[in-house]
C-alpha cells in the first residue's frame, strides 16, 4: 500500500509539476494564491491551524490577531514558494534572472576567495530548493547539500531529481562515517557545502538559545568549519515585493583554533542568531508547519532528558 501511494505521489507531482510549468509563470503564481486561500479556509476545520498558531505564538511576541495575519500570509507564501518549487525544470540560464536577484553578494566572492571551500549554512525559510538552482545556474556553484532524507521517498526522488539537473550533489546525513569523506572532499575542491540548519539536532550534542529558547543546535557546519578552516557563510531566500526572489548573503564567519568544544558552541550560537534575525524581520517564509518546539518542555524553556548532560551548559545562561 505505501509503495503504490508512493508511485501515486510521485505521478501527481510530476503531472502537477508539467502543467505548472507549461504555464506562465504569473498565471501559474496566481492559481497557487487561489488554492493557498481555499487551503487556509479549508484550516479552519483541520488541526494544522492550530499548529500553525500556536507555533508563531510560542515564537513571536504577537498578539493573537498577530499571529493569524503571520499564519495567513505563511499559507500565501508557501503555496507561491511551492509552485515555483515544482516549477524548477523551466528554470535555465536565460530566464533565472528574471525569478532571482542576489544582495551583497560581496560575501559570497570574499569566501570563495579563501580557496578554503564555502560552508553555507540556511533554514527551511522561502523557496529554499530553488536557493541551490540559483547558486549553480548564476555562480556556477559547485555544490553539495547534506540532507536528511525525506520519510516519503516521493519527496526524495523529486528533490532529488530537481537538485541533480543542476548539478547539485545530495548527501544523506544517514550515510555515517563513510558519507562524510566526500563532503571533506569537496571542501578541499574549494567546493560549496549547504546545511539547512534550524531544524532540532538529532545528535543533541550542542544547545543554545533561539527565539529565547533553549534547543538543540545541528553543530555540523561548525565541526566541519573547525577541521577544516572553511569559512561558514549564511545564505538565505525570500521573496521581494516584484514577486521575485532574492538570494541574501551575510559575512562568512570563521572558526578558530582553541577549546574546540567552546569554539563548536559559540559559532553554532552566533549561526543561530543570524538566523533569528532573519527570520523576524519577514516571518511569514519560515517553515511553521515544522514543530521546532516540540523537543522542549512545556514551559519552553528546557530540553527534557538532555540538557542536563550538556557540558557547556553554563554558555546558556551567558547567552540569555
Amino acid at each position: 500500500m505505501n509503495k503504490y501511494f508512493e508511485t501515486l505521489t510521485t505521478n501527481f507531482f510530476n503531472l502537477l509539476s508539467n502543467f505548472l510549468s507549461f504555464l506562465p509563470r504569473s498565471v501559474a503564481l496566481f492559481l497557487g494564491r487561489v488554492f493557498a486561500r481555499f487551503v487556509y479556509y479549508l484550516s479552519k476545520f483541520t488541526p494544522y491551524r492550530q499548529i500553525l498558531t500556536q507555533n508563531i505564538r510560542i515564537t513571536l511576541p504577537l498578539s493573537e490577531k498577530g499571529c493569524m495575519q503571520v499564519a495567513k500570509k505563511h499559507v500565501m507564501s508557501l503555496s507561491e514558494n511551492i509552485v515555483d518549487l515544482l516549477r524548477i525544470p523551466k528554470i535555465s540560464n536565460e530566464n533565472i534572472d528574471q525569478i532571482v536577484d542576489f544582495i551583497d553578494l560581496e560575501y559570497y566572492y570574499q569566501a570563495l576567495s579563501e580557496n578554503k571551500g564555502i560552508i553555507m549554512i540556511s533554514a527551511h525559510y522561502g523557496c529554499w530548493e530553488l536557493l541551490g538552482v540559483a547558486l549553480s545556474l548564476k555562480l556556477d556553484v559547485k555544490l553539495n547539500v547534506l540532507v536528511q532524507k525525506p520519510t516519503n521517498s516521493a519527496f526524495d526522488r523529486l528533490f532529488f531529481r530537481y537538485r541533480e539537473m543542476f548539478n547539485i550533489k545530495t548527501h544523506y546525513n544517514s550515510d555515517g562515517i563513510k558519507g562524510l569523506r566526500p563532503l571533506f572532499r569537496s571542501l578541499e575542491n574549494n567546493e560549496c557545502l549547504g546545511f539547512l540548519i534550524d531544524q532540532h539536532g538529532e545528535s543533541e550534542d550542542t544547545f543554545g538559545r533561539f527565539f529565547g529558547k533553549v534547543v538543540s543546535i545541528p553543530s555540523g557546519p561548525a565541526h566541519f568549519a573547525y577541521r577544516t578552516k572553511a569559512p561558514i557563510l549564511p545564505a538565505f531566500i525570500r521573496k521581494n515585493k516584484n514577486n521575485k526572489h532574492e538570494v541574501v548573503f551575510f559575512p562568512p564567519i570563521h572558526i578558530i583554533e582553541g577549546d574546540k568544544e567552546k569554539e563548536i558552541y559559540k559559532v553554532s550560537q552566533q549561526l543561530y542568531r543570524v538566523i533569528e534575525r532573519f527570520i523576524k524581520n519577514k516571518p511569514d517564509e519560515w517553515l511553521w508547519l515544522y514543530e521546532r518546539w516540540n523537543k522542549l518542555s512545556i514551559d519552553g524553556q528546557e530540553i527534557v532528558n538532555s540538557i542536563e548532560n550538556f557540558k557547556n551548559k553554563e554558555f546558556l545562561n551567558e547567552n540569555k
